[in-house]
């Protein structure tokens, strides 16, 4: 009777040791690679929303799916708008020029916007020498990238009745066309820019005090994708 309890002790203990080692060693591994999937898919989801936000106001090419992807084409032209917007910015800090330069993101694409002292005489529309050095920076990080340049012009609500400039809408449209044209002398194909007059009609603030009507005088460039086989 003794030897039968004995080998029925032996046989109750199960797999040997080295198997249930094994087996915990195999959900651990198991536990490891679940986790890093769903870190790497947390990571993932966050770096669509952060970039989609941001090139979905440039250009996005969207798959039968439903889902946005990107081509090789746009994703070079970010890295290179990003390496040329991150020269201009040492420009603008170098020349001293934050207070009348600023780089921002709209729903539309890249805005640069320019204060008028920068770029033109109170009531006139000749580019000044000093505008046309910081022009030629934005020629040349534009020059060689699929993008659309538009150039728009601002003016106060204070009134102008010259023989070359009737109203505001005329001094708006003329400044911007002579940007324009500076873009051009520097390298930017005709077929990539426009010029737009606004007049006082979109003004950034009311036109109360005279530091809110020098905010309204201001040109701005607005910088979008033209996407794949652009001319």
């Amino acid at each position: 009777m003794l030897r039968r309890e004995g080998k029925k002790e032996e046989e109750a203990k199960g797999a040997p040791a080295w198997m249930v080692t094994y087996g915990d060693l195999m959900s651990l591994l198991l536990t490891f690679f679940v986790l890093i999937a769903s870190f790497s898919s947390i990571e993932l989801a966050k770096f669509n929303q952060a970039i989609g936000s941001f090139l979905g106001a440039l250009g996005v090419l969207e798959s039968d799916r439903g889902r946005i992807t990107y081509s090789e084409t746009f994703v070079s032209y970010q890295s290179s708008l990003n390496h040329s917007l991150e020269r201009l910015s040492w420009y603008i800090h170098r020349e001293g020029l934050q207070n009348m330069v600023s780089v921002y993101k709209s729903k539309e694409g890249i805005r640069i916007r320019i204060g008028n002292p920068l770029l033109f005489e109170l009531g006139r529309a000749e580019v000044k020498p000093k505008a046309r050095e910081f022009l030629r920076e934005i020629a040349f990080m534009l020059a060689d990238l699929p993008c659309e340049v538009i150039v728009e012009g601002h003016t106060d609500d204070l009134p102008i009745h010259t023989d070359k400039f009737p109203s505001n809408w005329e001094l708006s449209a003329v400044r911007a066309v002579n940007v324009v044209k500076v873009l051009m002398e520097y390298g930017i194909p005709p077929s990539r820019l426009a010029a737009v007059g606004h007049g006082e009609f979109r003004p950034l603030k009311p036109n109360d005090s005279e530091q809110h009507r020098a905010m309204n005088r201001r040109a701005e460039i607005l910088i979008r994708w033209l996407g794949e086989g652009y001319e």
